[in-house]
């Protein structure tokens, strides 16, 4: 808020209505219709919080020094990146060999594939600093190039087996779930069917939240974007992970989510953030078009 308006409404009583206060938007008339008891709570009782976000601040702070001394250097020493390292007491790493598609590490990263494969990198020029997620920033620098080229069968040998392996197996997987599947339809219990099977497992969960650490993400998401049971029949479904593995889940009922008090204060305190975001907005607009379409005289004396 304006200095003015700050001042005019904490100089109120609850109910209590101001005298027309002037802003940059214009003439306001303040009433409190709601006051809120300030709570303070003791040292101690923060003193974790307070720990935590000084260090978090500090951290970002420096982090943010390191990037822009990062970025400053890898641009003067664009064809070196020894000197960079040894400017900011780094490490310097090397991946393997990879192509556009695909690699090991770091390399496993698209944005770092992309750089890699730039135009200035593949010149012999550091890369601009990329940000990966973890609050990691790095600098590429081609050590070896190999132009692409066929490579000889009994190079690729293994690699084709293994692939072949792979492809095998996760195929009989598909179609050993589709099959247990199938019998838990026909009335059969998926722990029945997990006995009976020596390398199939058999897991149990209640009350399982979108946060919860109990099962694979990938699955987890799977289990929230389903359909609920209808009839208090459970609803069977397939979910394969990225790992190869087939998990035939029973979801045997979804129950809705409960708002705490503090998530009501939450959400109102948002909703009115929103709502004052979106009439500021909106009002700034307006005031906007009117200024463009205004016609302003000036007379001189």
């Amino acid at each position: 808020m304006e200095k003015a308006f700050e001042d005019a409404a904490s100089a109120l009583q609850l109910g209590e209505v101001s005298d027309p206060v002037r802003s940059a938007f214009g003439y306001h008339l303040i009433k409190v219709t709601e006051l809120v008891p300030r709570e303070t709570k003791s040292f101690e009782d923060v003193k974790d919080e307070v720990i935590r976000s000084y260090q978090k601040t500090e951290a970002e702070n420096k982090y943010y020094e390191l990037g822009q001394t990062l970025t400053e250097f890898s641009y003067e020493h664009s064809e070196d990146l020894l000197e960079v390292a040894d400017a900011l007491g780094l490490t310097i790493k090397t991946t393997k060999l990879f192509t556009r598609d695909q690699g090991e590490g770091i390399a496993a990263e698209q944005l770092v594939r992309n750089a890699a494969f730039s135009e200035d990198v593949l010149k012999g020029n550091n890369s601009e600093p990329l940000e990966l997620e973890g609050d990691r920033l790095i600098v590429l620098h081609v050590k070896d190039h190999q132009p692409a080229a066929v490579r000889e069968l009994a190079e690729v040998k293994n690699d084709v087996i293994e692939a072949l392996l792979v492809s095998k197996s996760r195929r009989q997987a598909e179609e050993r779930v589709f099959d247990l599947k199938s019998r838990a339809i026909a009335g059969e219990s998926l722990k029945k069917l997990a006995e009976e099977a020596n390398d199939v497992s058999h897991k149990s969960i209640t009350g399982l939240s979108r946060t919860s650490a109990e099962v694979p993400g990938e699955l987890l998401q799977a289990v929230f974007k389903t359909a609920k049971p209808v009839a208090d029949q459970p609803n069977l479904f397939v979910a394969p992970l990225s790992s190869g593995e087939q998990v035939l889940v029973s979801l045997q009922n979804v129950t809705d989510g409960k708002m705490t008090e503090e998530d009501k204060k939450r959400m109102e305190l948002a909703t009115k953030n929103i709502a004052n975001a979106l009439g500021q907005s909106l009002f700034s607009a307006v005031m906007a078009n009117l200024q463009e379409k205004a016609d302003v005289i000036v007379r001189s004396k």
